[in-house]
């Protein structure tokens, strides 16, 4: 797939003045038919989370491309700090003003960037680092640099977990129909594809190669039914 200018998406996607809750829901796509997941679905998906990162009260978490905050919310109470990360303007500004908490701090940056420089600067010191929902955005060659950025930021062992992907091996779940198999081979032949917004579908041996070049232990589980049927969890950990 040709590269998408995906910044330029999440500063037009679905952008509106949030009155509710549910307006931050529909703002970051957790949705299903355009409404708002239900809260034993969202609270599945931070539970993946807490389970998957081994999350505790002493952590400290980078928590990149956090959107709106939504997340960052939830996860806040497990944790002893958070840097939260996303390179709109808009969905920070509004985590800020919605999903704020005392630990909990809204950095706008791009996130690989922030990552490297952070490697260097060493400013937060994360012991856990979350990557929520959004690896579709990026190709191998950008998660192989957050995951040498990480080893170089924990100068020891660390968790880096990416949740959400879209599985190529699992599209045609989500492609269930024959309009929607049309409208994605028709896609493929769009210079600026985005897969219906989805972004990019990651091979589980994709992910297993480059976790494997750096000499990372990698753990690939689909995600439950009732969450999705089409996307996938991946974790990242130094070797014993």
């Amino acid at each position: 797939m040709t590269k998408v200018d995906w910044k330029s998406f999440w500063q037009s996607y679905r952008k509106r003045e949030p009155v509710s809750e549910e307006d931050l829901f529909f703002e970051v796509g957790k949705t299903v038919n355009q409404r708002p997941i239900s809260e034993p679905v969202f609270a599945l998906s931070i539970d993946l989370i807490t389970r998957g990162l081994e999350l505790t009260c002493h952590d400290r978490l980078l928590e990149l491309c956090c959107g709106n905050g939504l997340m960052t919310r939830r996860l806040a109470p497990l944790v002893h700090k958070i840097q939260a990360v996303d390179f709109s303007e808009h969905l920070i500004g509004n985590a800020r003003k919605f999903n704020v908490a005392e630990n909990v701090t809204y950095i706008c940056a791009d996130a690989i960037t922030y990552l490297q420089d952070l490697a260097q600067s060493r400013a937060f010191i994360a012991t856990k680092i979350l990557l929520g929902d959004a690896l579709c955005y990026f190709e191998p060659d950008e998660l192989s640099k957050m995951l040498r950025a990480t080893r170089e930021l924990a100068a020891g062992s660390f968790t880096f977990m990416a949740t959400g992907i879209p599985c190529d091996e699992l599209k045609w779940n989500f492609y269930n129909t024959p309009d929607r198999v049309q409208r994605y081979h028709q896609n493929q032949l769009r210079a600026d594809n985005t897969n219906d917004g989805i972004g990019r579908w990651w091979q589980k041996a994709e992910l297993e190669s480059v976790g494997q070049a750096l000499a990372l232990e990698v753990t690939v589980k689909e995600q439950p039914a009732t969450l999705s049927t089409f996307r996938i969890d991946a974790i990242f950990r130094t070797r014993g």
